[in-house]
């Protein structure tokens, strides 16, 4: 489901049929003030977020909604200004819709958006069960083993060495921060510079000074890939 917020309704009309040319037999509802009970209630996956949302600020608000663990939700920010503050970023948006040129930036947004939808349903095989990455928050080696901590509390046991799951996670949003742990960078909350990382439910995930640049590096891109195609 696809949700628009904003309180320019005429506007949202707008956003909506042009959506509708791509997304035919997808439900797509207009808000005019930001509803968490209702999106939480709902199969939500993108949201549409006008900046300006009357006396409210739509970057502070999706980025308070980050904060209570939403990081499945796509958020996509609409504003009727070209030039976008830097701190939006924290919210960590899809990508910035500018209302004067809804048709380019849409086209360019939505893209990125089915490139996003077809990497978090990648199946993976892990242990004789097809599983998601997106729902993996992270890794530990404990001997000749590693285990998969996931965000239903699920926790799935392999053997291997942690070497050989760092390889083949190269080319998703994982980093190796310790010689026993990885970490999915969504779920990512804080990061203390050679002593931890602060998972989004509070779990405290060793990092040691060894994989500190990888850390960073890794960070970088992973944010880099979102403005790349702006």
């Amino acid at each position: 489901m696809i949700v628009i917020i904003d309180d320019e309704y005429n506007y949202a009309k707008i956003l909506k049929n042009e959506l509708k040319k791509f997304y035919k037999n997808e439900e797509i509802a207009i808000l005019l003030k930001f509803d968490e009970e209702y999106i939480n209630n709902n199969d939500v996956d993108v949201i549409f977020l006008d900046i300006e949302l009357g006396d409210k600020n739509g970057i502070d608000l999706a980025s308070e909604y980050r904060r209570r663990e939403n990081n499945e939700v796509e958020i996509i920010f609409i504003s009727a200004h070209d030039n976008f503050e830097h701190h939006a970023h924290v919210a960590y948006p899809l990508y910035f819709i500018r209302k004067h040129y809804l048709k380019e930036d849409l086209a360019t947004c939505l893209f990125l958006l089915e490139e996003r939808r077809k990497r978090k349903e990648m199946p993976f095989m892990l242990s004789g069960k097809v599983i998601r990455l997106v729902d993996v928050i992270y890794i530990e080696s404990i001997r000749n083993n590693v285990f998969y901590y996931f965000k239903d509390d699920s926790v799935i046991k392999r053997r291997a060495k942690i070497s050989n799951v760092e390889s083949e996670l190269k080319n998703f949003d994982f980093v190796r921060c310790h010689q026993s742990f990885i970490v999915n960078m969504v779920y990512v909350k804080e990061y203390f510079p050679f002593k931890n990382i602060i998972l989004k439910n509070n779990k405290e995930i060793p990092a040691t000074q060894t994989y500190h640049e990888k850390i960073l590096d890794s960070f970088r891109d992973y944010l880099s890939k979102k403005w790349s195609k702006m």
